[in-house]
């Protein structure tokens, strides 16, 4: 089975620290306001990652944040499992499931059972694939992705977290970078100064009752700055490139194809070819 292994450039242009680690001494984590995007930027690379992206994976999720979007009415955050195999530093995302969940007093909480139960119906069919993290949609990680990922990692001590812009309206055929970004996570350790900025930054949420961004449903560490800093879980930019199979090139331009024309226009090559084997059969039928 070939493989083709084209070079994207990801939400960074370097790999960046091991997941659940402390951030490198190279690194700059940017600690944003409670309630924003709570991501962080690398400016060197520490882990070694490589990652591989399979397309598959891509219109899984964009499928099911369109159907959802089209039973809801409006456009909702969805969640999911991404599966694959991992080698040493090498990960391959081939493929994913949707997720279950639930808001509990305004946080998502994933339904484990449920997930236990697709895990269980994928290993049935792809022994070899093993969990490897989550996704989700936005056009940033948030406060609640950081909760959602420490609930993810009970099941994966290091998972890693893909998010989908379905937003975002720049033109890949013309040179845009595609609107999926990865990410892994770090422990990082802040200042009782830093931790105190950030608390001041959200207290009109607070005192709104907007408080339950401190703690993870996990029960992490709290944002309550301490005299000897706090730990805090941050997301850092993964660079990844996108491996296709040849049956995944098929459907792709058949999408693509479709997605991009109109009439007589809509056809892929599987649809030429297909036509042109149906049009000799019937000629073969009619003699």
């Amino acid at each position: 089975m070939s493989m083709e292994v084209d070079p994207v450039a990801g939400p960074s242009s370097s790999k960046t620290g091991d997941g659940g680690g402390s951030s490198a001494a190279g690194s700059n984590p940017v600690v944003l306001a409670k309630g924003a995007a709570a991501a962080a930027a690398a400016s060197s690379s520490s882990s070694g990652l490589s990652v591989a992206l399979h397309p598959l994976v891509i219109m899984n999720i964009s499928e099911h944040w369109t159907r959802t979007r089209a039973q809801e009415g409006r456009p909702t955050q969805v969640y999911g499992a991404l599966i694959g195999r991992q080698e040493g530093r090498r990960i391959e995302i081939m493929n994913s499931f949707e997720l279950d969940h639930a808001e509990i007093d305004g946080r998502v909480v994933i339904d484990r059972d449920y997930y236990a139960l697709k895990e269980g119906q994928f290993k049935q069919v792809f022994s070899e694939m093993d969990f490897l993290g989550w996704y989700s949609t936005g056009e940033a990680p948030t406060e609640s992705d950081i909760l959602v990922h420490r609930q993810i990692c009970d099941i994966n001590e290091s998972p890693l977290f893909l998010q989908l812009n379905p937003a975002s309206r720049a033109p890949v055929a013309s040179g845009g970078d595609l609107p999926v970004s990865m990410y892994e996570s770090i422990i990082d350790l802040i200042t009782a100064s830093e931790a105190a900025a950030a608390s001041a930054s959200g207290s009109s949420k607070e005192a709104s009752g907007d408080d339950k961004s401190s703690s993870s449903s996990s029960g992490g560490p709290q944002s309550k700055p301490r005299p000897g800093g706090e730990a805090r879980m941050l997301f850092l930019p993964l660079s990844y490139t996108l491996a296709t199979e040849e049956a995944e090139r098929i459907g792709l331009d058949h999408v693509a194809r479709i997605s991009g024309a109109t009439g007589d226009e809509a056809q892929s090559k599987v649809a030429e070819h297909v036509l042109v084997q149906h049009s000799a059969i019937k000629m073969l039928a009619s003699r």
